[in-house]
């Protein structure tokens, strides 16, 4: 999607840049409105024109009242007004919006969003929800379907709740689906949370949690974010009830990962760069039937001999899994398949066995078996020698 270039520059203010916005709105109508383009402002220039556009609104209350008062200050700056009155009809009518601070810091100037009464999508980044309530932005929960908001909350609640009102008490967000809330420095997932039920996507990264809260309401989601946190339990995934099909929880301190067996939906698991130690910590993942993708790179039990081969070990249908974005090998097979055999201490012929076909069978069974014995001899010799020792143990 294009983005407009207003506001990308070092701010300019005042008159100067409602001008430039003026005849930018004006030569790009069609595509603000089809969406094609989308309309980027940084705060202290969204604040001006909002405070321009609030200017008018009061004269147009004065015309209600003294309508001989309201044609005098009207033609005193007849084109001014004309302008306004019509980037006003604009940005009633636009569906997407950009906020983006010109630096790294937070902007404090105020923010409203007043102007826009039909917005669908909306970034903000670098403002400062948190000083002072960003306002009309919570008049969006009927329209609003994705929202993006980083590096501009020090808690959720200030960007889905009233200052005045609790929490259960505050109407839900009807059709917000798509949540990006990363780098705010959060540390609660509060119970604000529980006014998405119409979240598909969450995306809470890079924060500071150390607590999973408040999902339960969030009977939607199907993507879940908490990468870069510091998550030390997610034994509070017992309490979701939505079909959650990725769940990325890279860059945390998980040692165990109780909790996550509650999501069966899952089709792609992040548990890279934790502090997983213990192979029996993952034992839970093998009632995952839909699992396709797991990570688990960056954890102590990498470094363990036979690493890749113990893990898909887990997993009844370890073909169709990637490990590291990897399928298993040949390798990883026949390791597994010594693992599996002396877990669950099988007769020493396990697996070399071939019972006697009729002589009338096609000759592909001759070649199936040719194919184990050759792929049985291309082993590492300390893989073979693992499988004949697990064996004789057997035996013995």
């Amino acid at each position: 999607m294009a983005t407009s270039r207003a506001g990308a520059a070092p701010p300019v203010t005042g008159d100067r840049y409602l001008n430039l916005l003026v005849r930018f709105v004006a030569a790009h109508a069609g595509e603000l409105l089809d969406g094609s383009l989308t309309l980027r402002l940084h705060p202290v220039g969204l604040h001006y024109v909002a405070s321009r556009l609030d200017a008018l609104r009061e004269l147009e209350a004065v015309g209600a009242g003294a309508p001989v008062d309201y044609l005098r200050a009207y033609v005193a700056d007849l084109g001014d007004h004309r302008a306004l009155e019509q980037l006003r009809r604009i940005l009633r009518l636009l569906t997407s919006l950009k906020v983006l601070a010109a630096g790294p810091a937070r902007d404090p100037a105020p923010l409203s969003l007043l102007p826009f009464a039909r917005l669908r999508v909306l970034e903000l980044r670098g403002c400062d929800l948190s000083t002072s309530a960003a306002r009309g932005l919570l008049d969006l929960r009927h329209t609003l379907e994705s929202l993006v908001c980083h590096n501009s909350t020090d808690a959720l609640r200030h960007v889905f709740v009233s200052r005045v009102m609790d929490v259960k008490d505050s109407p839900v967000w009807s059709r917000l689906s798509h949540v990006s809330c990363a780098s705010n420095g959060l540390v609660l997932m509060d119970e604000s949370l529980q006014l998405l039920p119409a979240v598909e996507t969450l995306d809470l990264s890079r924060n500071q949690f150390a607590k999973v809260d408040n999902l339960r309401k969030c009977t939607k989601l199907r993507n879940l974010d908490l990468g870069f946190n510091h998550l030390r339990s997610v034994s509070s995934l017992n309490e979701v009830c939505s079909r959650v099909g990725k769940l990325v929880l890279r860059n945390n301190a998980l040692t165990t990962i109780h909790g996550i067996e509650n999501l069966k939906s899952l089709v792609g698991l992040d548990l890279s760069y934790n502090i997983i130690s213990n192979f029996s910590e993952l034992e839970i993942l093998g009632s995952l039937s839909l699992l396709q993708n797991l990570w688990l790179e960056g954890n102590p039990i990498c470094c363990a001999r036979w690493y890749r081969a113990r893990v898909f070990s887990l997993f009844h249908n370890s073909e169709n899994l990637k490990l590291d974005d990897k399928g298993m090998n040949t390798q990883e097979y026949w390791e597994k398949q010594v693992l599996f055999a002396s877990r669950q201490k099988l007769p020493a012929g396990y697996g070399f066995y071939f019972p006697a076909k009729d002589d009338h069978e096609d000759e592909e069974t001759s070649n199936s078996m040719m194919d184990s014995f050759f792929a049985w001899f291309s082993l590492d010799g300390a893989v073979r020698y693992a499988w004949i020792a697990s064996r004789k143990t057997s035996r013995d």
